[in-house]
Formats: structure tokens, C-alpha cells, sequence
């Protein structure tokens, strides 16, 4: 009985010492940010197989944490791989659990996530539609403006118009002045400066009667439309406070920014805002899959992708969640 009792054991420790240490690790795993961390490192070591494993373990892990950024996060590091596959299925699982949370946030993200893929308009088409009607529901004009970004990236003008109506309607009966600059950024999208103009003085105009906090906050904006590096319009991604840009590799683009763009405070627009707002705003961009921002001089900043994938850093670029702030 000892022998078989001393074998058992012996059998359990070298099975144990067998286990990949991928597997051990998803067991200590506390977040599905570690893991997908972790998967990124693996992907940026061009370790596919051990990166897939990790973007497998985070989605699981989101699902049982109930984070659903989490598992569409997991979609981005499947799509890098080129497993569209799994990267739609993620965004489905997302999508659907999203509509039945009535997470427009979520659903948006999902939407968005299917737009970047690029050859499934049908699903983030109903993902747009989805957000749309749970922002009308709960009354939130930033769903709404997100719902009108989505179907511009869908070249759907109409919705578009539509969602960001609803957007601005919602912002002036809440006396939102920054519901107002962001919607006045939609209709740039649309290519109607004269409204982007009429309701970027109104917010400015609001501000200024709100106390000094609200000024300040304008004040760190820029005065330009778009605030991001590059613009989603009707026609396409554009040239925004980046007036060109150049792909490096699969993982980084470099930035060659605007000159003589003012603040609302009148302070200058240089690459130092840019990295500012990169380590204030985090984990915006990171929810984006940008990885990190560096300042090469004063107007060239260089972006790195967390999931090696350049098409889907430009779509990101445009996305407010990166907008440009020029102080802190």
C-alpha cells in the first residue's frame, strides 16, 4: 500500500511539473487584465500560439468577472492573429450579453469592433442601432453620439444625422457644455463645420456661466475640429491633428503633427500633449489596444499598437475615447 500510495504521489508531482506554466499562470491569474497583458507580451514576442492561449484565458476570465471590455479586448488579440473567427465570436458574446445588460457602452465598443474588422457591416450595423435605442431609452446623449459615430464609420448618413440630432437635443436640455463640443465634433464628422462652429461657441458660452472649473476644463480643449490624431468622416479616416502619418512596422505609426494649433486658453498644441494626455487618459487608450505614445520631438509622436495590427490603430486614432487635451 505504501508503494502504490508513494507512486500516486510521485505520478501527481510529475504531472504537475508537466503542465505548461501558461497554465499554471491563468490559475494565479487575480484579473483578466494580467492575462491579457501578458498575451500582448507574447504577441509582441511573436509567440503566437502561447499569445492565443492567453486571449482565450482573458475571455473566459472577463466572462466569469462579467466584464465585457474584457472579452472584446480578447476579440482585438484574435483579430491580430488572424483569427477572425474567434475575434467575431468574442464581439458576439459581447454584443449579446450587452443588449440583455442594456450596456450601450458595450454595445457600441462591439459594434465598433466589427466595423474595424471590416467585412461584417451587418453586425455592427445592428450593434449601432442597439446602442441608439438603449441611449434614447436611458436618456444619455453621449450613447446617442456614439451611436451617430458608429454609422459614419458605416458611411450611413442618415442614421447618422439622426443619432447625433437625438445627441444634441438631449445635451442643450441638459445644459451639457461638453455634450455640445462632442456633438459639434459629430457634425465635423458629417462635414458640417457651421454646426460643429454654432455649438462649439454655445458650449464655450455654457462654460463660462457654469464657474471657473467648468472654464478650465474647456480650457484645456482644442480649438480645432477634430481633436484626435486622425478623423473618421462620411468618406473616410482623414488627416486630424496629425497632418500625416507613416507606418513603421505591424506594431507603430508615426505621427507628423500640425503646427500653430491653439487651446481654448490660447496655449500651443505640441507633442507633449499628446504623451500628457496618454499617461492621464490610460486606459482609454488601452481599451483601443494602444499599447503606449512617445514623444519623438516636439510635433512627432510615435503610437505602438498592443495587438500588432496597424489598420486597427488608424480606426483607433479617430476614436474620441483619444482625444487630445493640451494640459492637465
Amino acid at each position: 500500500m505504501k508503494k502504490r500510495k508513494c507512486f500516486r504521489t510521485s505520478l501527481m508531482i510529475l504531472l504537475i511539473m508537466a503542465l505548461p506554466l501558461s497554465f499554471v499562470h491563468f490559475a494565479k491569474a487575480q484579473s483578466w487584465e494580467e492575462l491579457i497583458k501578458k498575451a500582448e507580451e507574447f504577441l509582441s514576442q511573436g509567440k503566437s500560439k502561447d499569445a492565443e492561449s492567453y486571449f482565450y484565458a482573458t475571455r473566459d476570465f472577463a466572462l466569469k468577472q462579467d466584464n465585457l471590455v474584457g472579452v472584446i479586448r480578447a476579440g482585438y488579440g484574435f483579430a491580430a492573429l488572424n483569427n477572425s473567427q474567434e475575434a467575431i465570436r468574442s464581439w458576439s458574446i459581447a454584443r449579446e450579453l450587452a443588449w440583455k445588460q442594456e450596456n450601450w457602452d458595450v454595445l457600441f465598443r462591439a459594434g465598433q469592433s466589427f466595423a474595424m474588422l471590416g467585412d461584417d457591416y451587418k453586425e455592427a450595423y445592428e450593434a449601432f442601432r442597439g446602442t441608439r435605442e438603449l441611449a434614447e431609452k436611458q436618456g444619455k446623449w453621449v450613447g446617442l453620439f456614439r451611436a451617430g459615430q458608429g454609422f459614419i464609420m458605416l458611411k450611413q448618413r442618415k442614421e447618422a444625422e439622426a443619432a447625433l440630432r437625438g445627441a444634441r437635443e438631449l445635451a442643450e436640455k441638459q445644459e451639457d457644455w461638453a455634450g455640445l463640443f462632442r456633438v459639434g465634433q459629430g457634425f465635423a464628422m458629417l462635414g458640417d463645420y457651421n454646426e460643429a462652429e454654432r455649438l462649439s461657441g454655445v458650449a464655450e458660452s455654457l462654460a463660462a456661466k457654469q464657474g471657473e472649473k467648468a472654464k478650465d476644463m474647456l480650457g484645456k480643449r482644442i480649438r480645432f475640429f477634430p481633436d484626435t490624431l486622425l478623423f473618421q468622416t462620411i468618406e473616410g479616416i482623414k488627416s486630424g491633428l496629425a497632418s500625416e502619418w507613416k507606418i513603421m512596422d505591424d506594431k507603430s505609426i508615426i505621427m507628423y503633427l500640425k503646427k500653430d494649433i491653439k487651446c481654448f486658453d490660447g496655449k500651443n498644441f505640441e507633442a507633449e500633449s499628446v504623451s500628457t494626455t496618454f499617461k492621464v487618459t490610460q486606459k482609454n487608450w488601452e481599451a483601443l489596444g494602444i499599447r503606449s505614445v512617445y514623444r519623438k520631438d516636439d510635433y512627432v509622436v510615435q503610437i505602438i499598437s498592443a495587438n500588432g495590427s496597424p489598420d486597427h490603430l488608424r480606426v483607433a486614432l479617430t476614436d474620441p475615447l483619444t482625444s487630445i487635451r493640451c494640459r492637465e
